[in-house]
């Protein structure tokens, strides 16, 4: 059974520098390790997302395969988070 833990996100909407300066004041010392890789873009739209948080435990039994626990995550409801690269 999976548990509900669930939030309501507001995305993009800063830039780079802006957003790498918002991190910093809150005490995030490794973001700029993520910014620099050129995978990595913003939005300069905002919208708002509600992500569901579950473990892999929920998701498929010890052993189970990639394959298998996002096809359980599928047949739940789930998708992954959104990418601009999936293939890493």
């Amino acid at each position: 059974m999976l548990q509900e833990r669930t939030r309501r996100l507001e995305i993009g909407g800063q830039g780079k520098t802006e957003l790498l300066s918002s991190l910093h004041e809150l005490g995030n010392r490794y973001a700029h390790i993520l910014f620099d890789d050129p995978a990595f873009t913003t939005s300069a739209s905002s919208r708002r997302v509600l992500v569901r948080e579950t473990t892999v435990a929920e998701l498929g039994p010890i052993g189970a395969t990639s394959a298998q626990i996002f096809g359980r995550a599928r047949c739940v409801g789930l998708e992954l988070c959104a990418g601009r690269d999936q293939r890493r």
